[in-house]
């Protein structure tokens, strides 16, 4: 077994044993755990319970303490309850985020995932009802909180490692570009949007197309942020994961 792969079933038996912990110290007693993602954040579902679990496997490296997952769980909180077409924390206990054996986790409302495909204005106008939702948020979302978890992450040693120096060099300058823009922004209240708007953020439900994963939700710097990133000639659909387990949160 390689180093990367002791270290990816090191954080995902850490992030099972923590939503089942967290769960059963709620009174809860799932009698399986799912797991369905491990990317930025390994998702578990607890079955049969109608519940899915957020652990901040890999943010956890880069966005420091619970405080951003307690932002998402609050925006995504403000859009079910606006009837926005978005991921919703779960009812069945305090979504959180909880900390555990150092990890912070959130859980989830569990929905079914639809095979058919997203069509792009389908998916264009789910997102603009989010963002138009999010008008009338009055809670505090950051700016340019993508560059600081950027400058973050190329303090990481193995991304730092695998970065050449003419990379580094642009990074660092574009980087620092951005945040001489802070005092210009002061004061100016900017139109909140997702921050991470890609396919693996979007569902297909019996609702129609849903908008998961708001940890970067943001008032972006220019216009330009927020747009979905998809591919002009066709539709979206999940490819990853195989099989609907894979796409069972909401």
């Amino acid at each position: 077994m390689t180093a990367q792969n002791a270290f990816a079933e090191t954080s995902t038996g850490r992030a099972v044993a923590s939503a089942t912990a967290i769960a059963r110290r709620f009174g809860l007693d799932p009698s399986e755990a799912v797991v369905f993602g491990g990317h930025s954040n390994t998702m578990v579902h607890l079955a049969p319970l109608p519940l899915v679990v957020r652990v901040a496997t890999g943010t956890g490296l880069v966005r420091s303490g619970p405080a951003w997952l307690a932002r998402e769980v609050e925006v995504a909180r403000y859009l079910a309850a606006v009837g926005a077409p978005a991921v919703r924390p779960s009812t069945l206990l305090d979504p959180g985020p909880h900390m555990h054996d150092g990890i912070a986790v959130s859980f989830w409302e569990l929905v079914a995932i639809r095979p058919e495909l997203i069509s792009q204005e389908a998916a264009g106008q789910s997102l603009r009802r989010c963002h138009e939702a999010l008008e009338g948020y009055e809670g505090e979302l950051p700016a340019l909180g993508v560059i600081d978890e950027t400058l973050r992450l190329l303090d990481y040693p193995r991304v730092a490692a695998s970065l050449g120096n003419e990379d580094r060099l642009l990074l660092d300058r574009v980087a620092a570009r951005w945040i001489g823009a802070r005092e210009f922004l002061d004061g100016v209240r900017l139109r909140p949007v997702h921050g991470d708007a890609h396919l693996q953020n979007l569902w297909c439900t019996e609702a129609g197309p849903i908008w998961g994963d708001w940890g970067r939700v943001r008032r972006p710097a220019r216009v330009g942020f927020g747009l979905p990133r998809v591919g002009l000639d066709r539709p979206w659909r999940r490819e990853r994961g195989g099989g609907a387990t894979a796409s069972l949160w909401r």
